[in-house]
């Protein structure tokens, strides 16, 4: 949502007004379907931090939201009762006001794009993927499986990344607990690029709660973003529309109810048209992520961050990991033992492997631990003992 300099300055000059003086130099950065986002410094050494308002909404589905509830204290609630959520990946809360009529959220700055910006830039390498999503994955599942909730507007717009491909999620506007949402008919909160459609009854004719798979169904449009830098398809529950993106194609029946069995034959050829060497890795895990069919699709975040991490160390990770593929041995041994015979070059493949694999049981056995002496905090492993201490003051 662009908003008219008149406005943007109207808004600055309420949140100047509402903020203590330990706030200085608020400067707008962008604003969406029902917030303005500035930034200030904050205290002596003047640290950056994000300063978030309500704005008045315009869309009907912004306007659903908010006449809701879900808004800046809505947010500043559910930040709230998250433990230690930058360890997990999340923007947690620092301050909040309410001063002058406004409720203002503060976060800390991250120094990152959006995923959105990002991949309008250059989609993502596969490298690059699999370091985002491992993150992503870790962040939804510490979300629901600890913190017990369902952000429900999981877009790319609302993950940020840095240049070392660190990951943050933001907004928590939309967020429900858990256990409240599968309690009732609730649907996503999420634009409608991410949302689920089997979740909305104006496709289906049938009622449904948010669940997990809805979760892990905007992280497979995510992944599909993230590599191609397009969406598949757009539902709109407010105008009825469901379309396939890249052609407009409808994929609603006569009786407006959702074509379920179109909606896979052009989801398994999107897959197809994947990066090859990403679909051969993670097409699977993308195309069951974003499955409609309940017998196919995923129910949990467990399941789904199990799988995404097991298509992570397979197909390739151990060659990457050791350095060289093993069958490139015998190749090796070929080019340069030209006396060999063929039995003395598989027996010394075979010898190799073996190192190989003693070599990586032995790094799993591998353990570090911390314990304290009296004066300081000793790091060992059960290898050896080195000479580190780490002393407080």
């Amino acid at each position: 949502m662009n908003l008219a300099p008149v406005i943007v300055k109207a808004i600055k000059d309420r949140v100047e007004a509402s903020l203590p003086n330990s706030y200085q130099n608020l400067e707008f950065l962008t604003s969406g379907g029902t917030r303005a986002i500035f930034t200030a410094d904050w205290g002596p050494a003047q640290e950056k931090r994000v300063v978030k308002v309500d704005i008045e909404p315009e869309s009907p589905r912004a306007k659903r939201h908010v006449s809701r509830g879900y808004d800046t204290s809505h947010d500043i609630e559910k930040l709230a009762h998250i433990r230690e959520p930058e360890l997990h990946g999340i923007m947690g809360l620092v301050d909040y006001i309410e001063e002058g009529g406004l409720t203002l959220s503060v976060e800390r700055f991250f120094e990152g794009n959006t995923l959105e910006e990002r991949v309008n830039e250059k989609p993502l390498t596969l490298d690059e993927f699999t370091e985002v999503f491992s993150q992503v994955t870790d962040i939804q599942r510490y979300l629901i499986n600890t913190a017990g909730l369902y952000h429900r507007d999981a877009k790319p717009s609302n993950y940020l990344v840095d240049k070392k491909n660190r990951v943050r999620i933001t907004d928590f506007a939309n967020a429900g607990n858990k256990e409240d949402l599968e309690a009732k008919v609730m649907p996503s909160g999420g634009g409608h690029l991410i949302l689920k459609p089997t979740t909305f009854s104006v496709f289906t004719g049938e009622t449904a709660s948010h669940s997990e798979s809805d979760e892990v169904y905007s992280i497979g449009v995510n992944m599909y973003f993230a590599l191609t830098g397009k969406y598949l398809f757009e539902f709109d529950p407010d105008k009825k529309t469901a379309t396939h993106v890249e052609s407009g194609e409808s994929l609603l029946d006569e009786n407006g109810i959702l074509n379920k069995e179109r909606y896979a034959q052009l989801l398994t050829k999107a897959v197809k048209k994947l990066p090859k060497k990403a679909r051969k890795k993670y097409g699977e895990v993308i195309e069951k992520s974003l499955s409609i069919d309940e017998k196919q699709g995923y129910t949990s975040m467990t399941e789904f961050h199990k799988d995404f991490h097991y298509a992570k160390r397979t197909s390739g990770f151990f060659e990457r990991r050791v350095g060289f593929r093993l069958t490139h041995i015998a190749a090796f041994l070929a080019l340069t033992g030209t006396a060999l015979g063929m039995a003395q070059l598989n027996e010394n493949a075979k010898q190799a492997e073996t190192q190989l694999e003693q070599q990586v049981e032995e790094n799993k056995r591998y353990k570090v631990g911390a314990s304290w002496n009296g004066q300081g905090l000793e790091i060992s492993n059960n290898f050896f003992t080195p000479s580190m201490f780490i002393y407080t003051s």
